[in-house]
């Protein structure tokens, strides 16, 4: 083989052997990692979805690139919530592999303000404003954010005060009709709950820790993200586990463990599969 190489001058990325010829990254990954190691300082305030689209990389490619440059230790993230409650993820990029512990140092070292605890879980939240206190008594909140279908604000909703009528002019007595006090019969939305009725069910404490799980799975594989009303519908095969005798942590890594070498395409329908497929025997 004949070969024919340029230095590198000026104008060129320089490519280290460790990343070429690693075989466990894809072409994808290799290229935005070489095209993110040449730009001037000024882009580098810029996500890194952002910059990948300048390569017209996106989608299943940037996110399997992207998972691919964190499972070997090129890009390093902090998700947090910052002033408001708003929600900031810090990115950390190198041109070397480089552990957890080792990315916190360079961290540190490059954004002194991040020393310590990470930045996002050391802003406070602002002050409560001054406001009036609210008029009624407190009530307690619901479990796991179910609220009873059986409960509706109007039921407790007090009629407002008829206003005062002027005296009606006398008139000769009427027919003998219906009983007047059959119109006034409180409706059943009125009529008070019987005493000894059971309050509307509560859900169990294993749909609840069910639920938060299932939630939590985005902050491990962002393609696992769940909205909660996907995450309550879920929740009840998810309880199952747990109702089984797993913990937590054991859920949690049953429905991580393993991804689909294609990537995640619907995350209900795969957390569903999981859910149903690889549940234990009781």
């Amino acid at each position: 083989m004949l070969r024919h190489v340029i230095a590198p001058s000026s104008g060129w990325t320089k490519a280290s052997h460790t990343v070429v010829r690693d075989r466990r990254m894809n072409s994808d990954a290799k290229i935005l990692l070489l095209y993110v190691q040449g730009l001037p300082e000024s882009a580098t305030g810029r996500p890194l979805g952002e910059l990948a689209l300048k390569l017209e990389m996106k989608g299943r490619a940037y996110q399997q690139a992207k998972k691919q440059l964190i499972e070997h230790g090129y890009v390093h993230e902090w998700r947090g919530q910052g002033d408001g409650g708003r929600w900031v993820t810090e990115q950390l990029f190198t041109n070397t592999p480089l552990t957890r512990d080792e990315a916190r140092a360079v961290r540190a070292r490059v954004s002194p303000e991040a020393a310590g605890p990470t930045r996002v879980e050391r802003l406070s939240a602002p002050p409560p404003s001054a406001q009036s206190p609210t008029v009624g008594e407190p009530t307690p909140p619901s479990a796991g954010g179910y609220v009873p279908e059986e409960e509706h604000v109007d039921e407790n909703t007090p009629h407002p005060p008829s206003e005062a009528e002027p005296d009606p002019e006398p008139k000769p007595d009427p027919k003998p009709g219906p009983d007047p006090e059959a119109g006034h019969r409180p409706t059943p939305a009125q009529e008070p709950r019987a005493e000894g009725t059971p309050p509307p069910p509560r859900p169990s404490p294993q749909l609840t820790r069910a639920e938060k799980v299932l939630l939590s799975l985005r902050h491990t594989r962002r393609e696992l993200l769940l909205g909660v009303g996907e995450a309550r519908a879920l929740a009840v095969e998810a309880a199952k586990w747990l109702e089984r005798g797993l913990t937590e942590s054991e859920l949690r890594h049953g429905l991580l463990a393993e991804p689909p070498k294609g990537g995640v395409r619907s995350a209900v329908g795969f957390l569903r599969h999981r859910l149903t497929h690889k549940c234990p025997v009781a």
